[in-house]
């Protein structure tokens, strides 16, 4: 059942105040206020709202995270939505998720990538690369 408790610790969690995650939800900090205090309950098209701002709605209505995992795995799902489009594929590549050909970046190398964001088309793209360490046997040997 719906917790007062639950869905202003999700509220925090997601860094909003009472009147940012109103305005967001389309509803009066007013609303907003009452359903913290346990005076109302949300309404589905509120639940959904905030639900699609990040909030843990399952959560909210049932004290079970919609994630499960640890806690370090749901703090990183949240941030990777709460995160720009650009940052999320980056974020996929690098795992090694993102597909060729879709404008994410592109990641290539071993253990010692490169992350260029941006399409290959791209005339200027920031990059970040990283080259093999190399050693001094490895000079002695050549």
């Amino acid at each position: 059942m719906f917790s007062a408790a639950r869905l202003k610790e999700e509220r925090s969690r997601l860094g909003f105040t009472q009147q940012q995650l109103a305005d967001t939800a389309g509803i009066s900090k007013k609303s907003q206020t009452n359903y913290e205090l346990g005076h109302r309950e949300p309404d589905a098209s509120y639940l959904a709202s905030i639900g699609e701002a990040g909030a843990d709605v399952l959560y909210i209505l049932t004290g079970k995270p919609a994630l499960g995992g640890s806690p370090a795995e749901i703090e990183l799902v949240a941030r990777f939505r709460a995160a720009s489009p650009q940052l999320q594929s980056a974020a996929l590549a690098v795992l090694g998720v993102a597909s060729a050909g879709t404008g994410a970046p592109q990641v290539s190398g071993d253990a010692h990538g490169q992350v260029s964001l941006g399409n290959d088309d791209s005339p200027a793209r920031p990059s970040m690369s990283a080259a093999q360490k190399r050693y001094r046997s490895d000079a002695l040997r050549r």
